[in-house]
């Protein structure tokens, strides 16, 4: 992380645009992807580390810039007009992140390499799932369990790039497969929890989720309209409903399993890294049941 926030820091960009894009804070919340490859590594052989470091760069500023992407997607209709100087910037930075990612990934595998399909693979998945996504929110589509699983899962799939990356770095076979598998449950898990703890802020923009199309169930079973309620009237229903506490719950499960793939691979600082997310889903779900708990007692 220091390398890459050393980087960012020589650059001349404007001082906010350095923290969005390598701040302490910033880093943090993305050390999963960022240190992936770092952590996945030992199951693959002896690997240069310089290599995994241009892996790790070139992985991290493609990441950021799908997010950019994502983002722009999401922008309300509403928000025409002109682009400011300091957008113009923001989105320029990023493309030419992005351009460095591609050409540092060029330089790390040859044009006949299997990273080149795998990594389409991974792609033509998260552009799949985008549309998809995109879809359901505008038409309020209806939305299942096992949909909304395999769209979270599909959402990350670029991620699962540095694995595949990896294996062509590698001098040893690894098992993929349950590799995979630990990042699939890992990525729908943490799905659960952004769909808690982004729900006035979805609603807030316009997006439909699959919280919502939980909660929404219910107000129809209580007779309620919730096209009448505001996103913070809307906000305690995701309590009471029970869809915060059932998310948590599937989340917790989610976690669970990962952990134990990543347990049985032997990824001993993955697996720490699972842990904190499974420690911080359960004072998750514990303040949702203080919450029942204080306005069960005030009814």
């Amino acid at each position: 992380m220091l390398a890459i926030q050393q980087f960012v820091y020589s650059l001349s960009l404007p001082a906010a645009l350095k923290e969005e894009l390598a701040g302490d804070e910033i880093l943090k919340h993305h050390a999963l992807h960022l240190q992936l490859p770092t952590w996945l590594a030992p199951l693959f052989g002896p690997i240069a580390p310089e290599k995994i470091q241009a892996l790790s760069f070139s992985s991290y500023f493609y990441f950021r810039f799908m997010l950019v992407v994502d983002g722009l997607l999401d922008e309300p209709a509403r928000q025409g007009g002109p682009v400011s100087d300091i957008a113009a910037t923001r989105l320029l930075t990023y493309c030419n992140f992005f351009e460095r990612s591609v050409r540092g990934l060029g330089t790390l595998f040859p044009a006949d390499d299997p990273f080149w399909p795998a990594f389409e693979g991974c792609k033509q998945q998260f552009a799949a799932s985008n549309v998809q996504e995109k879809t359901l929110s505008a038409l309020r589509g209806e939305f299942t369990q096992p949909a909304f699983e395999q769209l979270a899962a599909d959402k990350a799939a670029v991620c699962n790039g540095i694995v595949y990356a990896l294996r062509s770095l590698g001098t040893t076979s690894a098992p993929v497969e349950p590799l995979l598998r630990c990042l699939h449950h890992l990525h729908v898990g943490l799905q659960y929890v952004d769909d808690v703890e982004d729900f006035r802020l979805d609603r807030q923009q316009g997006q439909y989720t699959y919280a919502h199309a939980q909660v929404e169930s219910y107000l129809r079973a209580q007779h309620l309209d919730v096209h009448a309620l505001t996103p913070d009237q809307l906000q305690p229903f995701l309590y009471l409903s029970g869809t915060a506490t059932r998310f948590y719950t599937l989340a917790t499960e989610h976690l669970a399993t990962a952990i134990a793939l990543a347990g049985d691979l032997g990824l001993s600082q993955f697996t720490e890294l699972l842990q904190a997310h499974q420690a911080r889903i359960g004072r998750n779900r514990a303040t949702v049941a203080h919450f029942l708990n204080r306005t069960a007692a005030a009814a």
